[in-house]
């Protein structure tokens, strides 16, 4: 019994800690189409069958308005600990569209400092379907989806 009320005490815990954001339609293509324009992202996508998945885990990113160190950095994980992207400002295109749009899915950024701004994002799982299917019937239409976890 006593490891029951543990489990239920832990999993209330922890889901009282994590925040969960549910994006839809132009906004969380918005969202794809941005992450999925840089073509070092492209290695979290998946899909088939009319479908594209785009998985990310332990989404970080920083602006930093320090004179002279300016700079726009984000890390991106996959759900194996080995799939590792990171990207900078200075040596990557659409860094700042990058950031918008996770910033603006997410709310999620603090400013940590007077130059300084951070944002944290645990898992980020979109999805669009219905593509290449639309003509086959009625009921079916594009539908994106995102949901995050901060």
């Amino acid at each position: 019994m006593k490891i029951f009320l543990t489990l239920i005490m832990l999993v209330a815990t922890t889901s009282a800690y994590s925040n969960e954001v549910n994006i839809k339609g132009l906004k969380a293509k918005a969202l794809m189409d941005t992450l999925l324009s840089n073509e070092k992202l492209q290695i979290f996508q998946d899909g088939g069958m009319g479908k594209i998945y785009l998985t990310m885990t332990n989404v970080s990113c920083l602006k930093n308005t320090f004179p002279g160190k300016e700079m726009i950095a984000c890390t991106f994980h996959g759900e194996d600990a080995s799939t590792e992207v990171k990207l900078y400002s200075t040596e990557d295109r659409g860094m700042e569209e990058i950031r918008y749009v996770l910033v603006e899915a997410s709310k999620n950024e603090t400013q940590t400092t007077d130059t300084m701004k951070e944002l944290s994002i645990k898992k980020l799982a979109c999805k669009v379907s219905g593509l290449g299917h639309v003509l086959d019937d009625n009921d079916v239409e594009l539908k994106y989806t995102c949901a995050l976890t901060l």
